[in-house]
């Protein structure tokens, strides 16, 4: 039985899923296994993935079945059942692993049976890895994991991470019903349910810049942003529950409803963004001024006898006051440490 399991959904990308797939047939430890899960490909991943399968009998190939929803979290749930290691990494398959992945992350946890998951930090790549100096995130020492994700300050990506199986046995896996966020809300149910982790100052993977098409750029559409609201609210129900909740959190919640109203308001979408925001106030997450600011910041903002620009204006103008009045964690911006620059000192991972 393979020690490690690296669980892949695909989905349409054959020349990629080859880069992905090599990188770890090169890997200096052996013993693995890879799950293969393809969410319905028409381009020929099929049969890419079964070539694979004949030449390295440690890879496995599935499609993905007909009677589970479609997207990347059912196939990863699909491939964990498959698997038999006690670790799994789950690998998107645009993504690489630097050649020494696999060994160091299994000798790390096997050195530190008391953790739950560890963290190894990974280098954006454009075309080849190695070819950029950036790291998807840091590591901030002192501060609290849960409260960066919950601001939007992810701190690492989904192939950064080596779960041990029975920790994913106690909280359960992904969130089938996300059409994204599934790894945000993976990573805050594992902090919340007080997993015990530890980052590792040792970059071992390689992040793939995205293209136009991909998720992280449909997120905003109205489809996501109802799959947001929902989650948002499962989430917080998820912390009031726990011993962790507390004024902070009860601020980056309120947050991240003001991002949610404010992804409405930009799109017009006035109703919308008014419950959100009324929502938000009925749960305590949002002081009474705070509230009526953001009213008028809605209606401004939906405000179509006004000039889109102006709007756009007067948009940034009420965001730059916010921020500088609203308390702490209820104005929600970009992480300013996403694409981080590598330290010096940092060995790029050999790829």
């Amino acid at each position: 039985m393979a020690v490690l399991s690296i669980i892949i959904p695909t989905y349409n990308r054959a020349s990629l899923l080859n880069e992905a797939l090599t990188s770890l047939r090169n890997q200096s430890l052996q013993d693995w296994e890879a799950i293969v899960v393809d969410d319905g490909s028409t381009d020929g991943s099929l049969a890419v993935i079964q070539a694979w399968t004949v030449s390295d009998r440690r890879i496995h190939g599935y499609p993905r079945p007909p009677q589970l929803p479609s997207g990347a979290p059912a196939c990863r749930n699909y491939g964990t059942q498959q698997a038999q290691g006690n670790y799994i990494i789950y690998l998107d398959s645009d993504d690489y692993l630097g050649l020494d992945c696999l060994k160091s992350r299994y000798e790390w946890m096997e050195s530190h049976p008391h953790l739950d998951f560890a963290v190894f930090p990974s280098v954006f790549f454009q075309q080849q890895p190695g070819d950029l100096r950036q790291l998807w995130n840091i590591p901030k020492p002192g501060e609290d994991d849960l409260a960066r994700l919950l601001r939007w300050d992810s701190p690492w990506q989904t192939s950064s991470v080596i779960w041990r199986r029975s920790a994913l046995d106690r909280i359960g896996l992904w969130d089938e019903q996300l059409p994204s966020l599934q790894d945000f809300e993976l990573n805050v149910r594992a902090l919340i349910a007080g997993l015990k982790y530890q980052w590792v100052d040792q970059p071992d993977c390689f992040w793939r810049m995205p293209h136009r098409d991909t998720i992280g750029n449909r997120m905003f559409s109205p489809e996501h942003l109802r799959s947001h609201g929902r989650l948002f609210a499962k989430l917080r129900q998820q912390l009031r529950r726990s011993d962790r909740w507390n004024p902070q959190y009860q601020s980056l919640m309120g947050g991240l409803a003001f991002m949610l109203m404010d992804a409405w308001a930009y799109r017009d979408y006035a109703q919308e963004a008014q419950a959100v925001w009324q929502q938000g106030y009925r749960e305590g997450l949002l002081p009474k001024g705070v509230y009526r600011q953001g009213q008028c910041y809605i209606r401004m903002s939906c405000q179509r006898g006004l000039p889109r620009l102006l709007r756009r204006m007067g948009r940034r103008l009420l965001n730059q006051w916010f921020a500088w009045t609203w308390p702490k964690g209820l104005h929600w911006s970009l992480s300013s440490t996403i694409g981080h620059p590598m330290p010096s000192h940092w060995p790029m991972p050999r790829a």
